[in-house]
């Protein structure tokens, strides 16, 4: 069995972490990481039982962090939504006049 090429995810989890919810892309960057290894096992073995089972593993991790990312995605998208809706309503506008010392 020849192994087919791997989608490495792991920019998008990165990206996903610092640009929409920390926790989320915390899950995407151990899923896209375990794909790797796995994958990387996987080209590197020489019996082709294990060769199939670590590759199958590996697009289940892979499949794993793309949710994640996609998750962290609409999460972050969501909360940005929610925050420019509250700006725009002057949520905000009462806690400049607020002291806190």
């Amino acid at each position: 069995m020849t192994v087919l090429p791997h989608k490495n995810r792991m920019v998008w989890a990165v990206l996903s972490t610092i640009f929409c919810c920390l926790l989320g892309g915390i899950f995407a960057i151990i899923h896209s990481s375990k794909s790797n290894s796995l994958y990387n096992s996987a080209i590197l073995t020489t019996d082709d039982g294990l060769r199939q089972t670590l590759y199958l593993q590996s697009e289940e991790q892979n499949r794993k962090a793309g949710t994640w990312i996609l998750v962290n995605i609409i999460i972050g998208l969501v909360g940005e939504c929610g925050y420019i809706i509250m700006v725009a309503a002057g949520v905000f506008t009462g806690l400049a006049g607020i002291s806190f010392i």
